[in-house]
């Protein structure tokens, strides 16, 4: 079986109101290079997802990659997810649960500024013409997005969050944060 590969990118824009419990913005960039990804650099072609929202599978939003905190699915309508000219943009309503009100307080505070999409390689190309390895994916099948801390793309992506919670008791922020740390020492 293939193994499914996670490329992350910053926020660049957040916005807080308190009417709804929105995370919304760009989760990919296209022809935006990535970080060095370990002897390589990769872009995101403008059709990477076409294919793949076309088809209409079950994607996921998650909170660090984990499954066991998900914050919304395209099937349920708490996920949608569209490709625009400046890449896949996403609309997260957030779930009133201790996980999705620890992501809008740590996305308000500035902790959490990155996106990351989970996905499996259908078509890509390598280009070596400018001394550097470039990847580019032009067909992916899309499993995920995730809010996470660590990017591989640097540049070009936007959130803004809406309508957050509040009255976060210093408890659950304090959860949150060992949390945090728990998964950045598994890495």
């Amino acid at each position: 079986m293939m193994t499914i590969e996670r490329r992350t990118l910053p926020i660049y824009e957040i916005r807080a109101s308190t009417s709804d419990r929105q995370i919304v913005g760009i989760a990919a960039t296209y022809n935006t290079l990535s970080s060095d990804l370990g002897g390589f650099k990769e872009q995101i072609a403008p059709t990477a997802f076409t294919r793949s929202l076309a088809e209409s599978p079950n994607i996921l939003a998650l909170y660090s990659h984990n499954t066991a905190l998900l914050l919304g699915t395209t099937r349920s309508g708490t996920l949608a997810l569209s490709s625009n000219d400046k890449g896949l943009s996403f609309d997260l309503k957030v779930p009133d649960t201790t996980y999705g009100n620890d992501v809008l307080e740590l996305i308000k505070r500035g902790d959490l500024k990155e996106m990351s999409f989970g996905f499996w390689t259908r078509k890509d190309t390598w280009d070596t013409s400018t001394g550097d390895r470039v990847r580019t994916l032009h067909d992916v099948d899309l499993r995920e997005i995730s809010i996470v801390a660590d990017p591989a793309y640097p540049v070009g992506t936007q959130a803004a969050q809406r309508s957050l919670s509040s009255h976060q008791s210093r408890t659950v922020m304090e959860r949150a944060l060992r949390f945090l740390d728990l998964q950045n020492r598994r890495r």
